[in-house]
């Protein structure tokens, strides 16, 4: 039976997650601009990981007709994985 580690634990209670720098997110809202008008709803929000502002442009911005293109554009820059 694995043993709880608690000090692990309030180590990671206390680590402030880091956002995703200003420049990439203007990057990847750069390349959803390509394919939609609305993708500046994502500029006023802090983003922590590329996948999550990925995922959310992807299913509330950009059409499904362009969501591979859009993944081809800045999925290996920024290590995306491409969920259907």
């Amino acid at each position: 039976m694995a043993q709880f580690d608690d000090m692990k634990w309030r180590r990671n209670q206390y680590e402030l997650k880091e956002s995703l720098d200003h420049e990439k997110v203007m990057d990847i809202l750069d390349a959803a601009a390509q394919y939609t008008s609305t993708a500046h709803a994502a500029a006023s929000q802090m983003w922590s990981d590329a996948q999550d502002l990925y995922d959310y442009l992807k299913s509330d911005h950009i059409p499904k007709k362009f969501h591979k293109r859009f993944f081809k554009s800045i999925g290996k820059t920024y290590k995306l994985k491409e969920e259907n």
